[in-house]
């Protein structure tokens, strides 16, 4: 049996697609698995730091606990106020770290409806949310009113426009003219949102870690902080992407994000 050129030629043509096909497969699985370990180191490490900042709270009530018996029985009840004021500090700071976990689990599992919300009408509300330490710190805040209307998750995108002013407070330090901006800028055709301030500043190496609270910890509790990766899961699940721009110390920071659009039929993934 003879076989033509022609013949040949489609032969051949097959042989390639399907072997560049296989390659492709080979490079996805490749990157499929380099993601599943990544997501597993992540659990890991979130496992970890849960423990870890269960088990401080945890400790400080059985500590506690045994020193009220101790005071109750020498009838010093001042002590055991003491006793009792510290445990409930303790009981706090786990229903917090609770109700966090629980906030993180839920973001993504359940569609929402979305809407149609002018983002400045979002970022005066975040900004009323923390308005008590912004007069007390005495920060001008500046609301840009050229901010586009977005179709997104009208309560997560709160949070996070709420966790982002209430971080820029949260460490403007000693600033003596303290000031936030709100707004949006085109970058090509992207729009990007971004809340500015300056504070204390992020260093080029912490950029990544901030927005993993397996990594970065609140100095004052020493307990993982959650709101910045809540920030960025939510932002994700919209479509968009979430980064800081930060000279470094002393230098405020900038959070920006993209603002995807969406058509109104379209939920959350």
């Amino acid at each position: 049996m003879t076989i033509s050129n022609d013949e040949l030629s489609a032969v051949n043509e097959s042989l390639q697609r399907e072997i560049s096909l296989r390659k492709q497969l080979e490079k996805e699985s490749e990157r499929l698995t380099l993601a599943l370990q990544a997501k597993s180191d992540e659990l890991e490490k979130f496992i970890y730091t849960i423990s870890h900042d269960l088990k401080s709270p945890l400790l400080t009530i059985a500590g506690f606990t045994d020193f009220m018996e101790t005071d109750a029985t020498a009838g010093d009840m001042d002590r055991v106020r003491n006793d009792a004021q510290h445990i409930q500090n303790a009981v706090k700071k786990i229903n917090n770290l609770l109700e966090k976990l629980l906030c993180l689990s839920r973001i993504g599992r359940v569609d929402n409806a979305l809407e149609a919300v002018p983002m400045e009408t979002l970022a005066r509300e975040a900004v009323d949310k923390v308005s008590e330490p912004i007069a007390k710190v005495g920060i001008r805040v500046e609301i840009h009113a050229d901010m586009p209307v977005v179709f997104v998750d009208r309560k997560r995108y709160l949070q996070v426009m709420h966790t982002l002013v209430d971080n820029a407070v949260k460490y403007m330090g000693s600033q003596p003219e303290p000031y936030i901006e709100i707004g949006t800028r085109k970058d090509g055709e992207e729009t990007i949102c971004y809340v500015r301030d300056n504070g204390i500043g992020i260093e080029p190496c912490n950029h990544d870690k901030i927005f993993n609270f397996c990594e970065m910890r609140n100095d004052k509790t020493n307990t993982a902080s959650m709101g910045l990766a809540t920030v960025r899961r939510i932002i994700e699940l919209h479509g968009g992407r979430v980064w800081v721009e930060s000279e470094g110390e002393g230098q405020g920071c900038a959070f920006c994000f993209t603002v995807q659009q969406r058509s109104h039929n379209q939920t959350m993934k």
